[in-house]
């Protein structure tokens, strides 16, 4: 199943977390503000490997970034269930494309 990628703009809300992940790529991880069907929305965002590189310089708590994200599912507690939404980047936004007239 594929992921449709969505651009957002995210204000930061806390002091980011860097790490690696368990193969050694680079991790940011952070709380973030973003508005999601019209209303104000706080989500986990992840950038692992080239994503965290292109936003590093970009992470500062109060900052706002546009970002490209996918939504993503944290495993469960319990057998079966699913645990918290959270966004994972995958690039900053691209200029939308003009139609040729």
């Amino acid at each position: 199943m594929s992921q449709k990628a969505y651009n957002f703009t995210v204000k930061q809300t806390d002091t980011a977390v860097r790490s690696q992940t368990s193969k050694g790529k680079q991790q940011i991880k952070f709380r973030g503000e973003l508005t999601l069907r019209g209303q104000t929305r706080t989500r986990t965002i992840i950038a692992q490997g080239k994503a965290a590189e292109l936003i590093s310089g970009m992470v500062r708590k109060g900052n706002s970034m546009d970002l490209r994200c996918v939504f993503q599912r944290a495993p469960g507690a319990e057998e079966g269930k699913q645990g918290g939404e959270f966004l994972s980047v995958v690039g900053l936004p691209k200029a939308k494309e003009q139609k040729a007239a």
